[in-house]
């Protein structure tokens, strides 16, 4: 029998450009969405609605309604700057073998159910900005 644990468990996306963060649902039953570029999107549900965020340059930021319960927030860097993920982390709690099946299907939809309780996500600019 495997041991099943919780820790932070970082998903594949280092240095690559980030596009869009989408964060909708409820309190409890939500989901995140990263979307890279030249990548497919990363859906992640979460068991409940913690995400640390740490952006490393400007960013967008739109919070709306999406019905009576549930809410939309999209995160996109501002057109002049180009971001790159640093870090995707999710708590996982679930064995090594489990999250290593989980990241070899990762051209599918990564479907981690309730194992994951919290999200964090880094990004940093790909370049200084000019100071003209």
């Amino acid at each position: 029998m495997q041991e099943r644990y919780s820790s932070m468990r970082a998903l594949p996306l280092a240095g690559a450009e980030f596009v869009r963060l989408w964060h909708y649902g409820n309190g409890k039953d939500s989901e995140a969405k990263i979307e890279v570029k030249d990548r497919p999107p990363v859906t992640i549900p979460m068991s409940e609605g913690r995400i640390e965020l740490t952006f490393g340059g400007p960013v967008t930021l739109t919070n709306r309604a999406l019905d009576d319960v549930d809410r939309v927030m999209e995160i996109v860097p501002i057109p002049e700057e180009s971001m790159v993920v640093e870090e995707l982390a999710v708590m996982f709690h679930g064995s090594d073998a489990e999250w290593e099946a989980l990241l070899r299907d990762r051209d599918k939809r990564v479907d981690l159910g309730v194992c994951v309780g919290r999200l964090r996500f880094i990004t940093r600019q790909t370049a200084e900005p000019s100071k003209d």
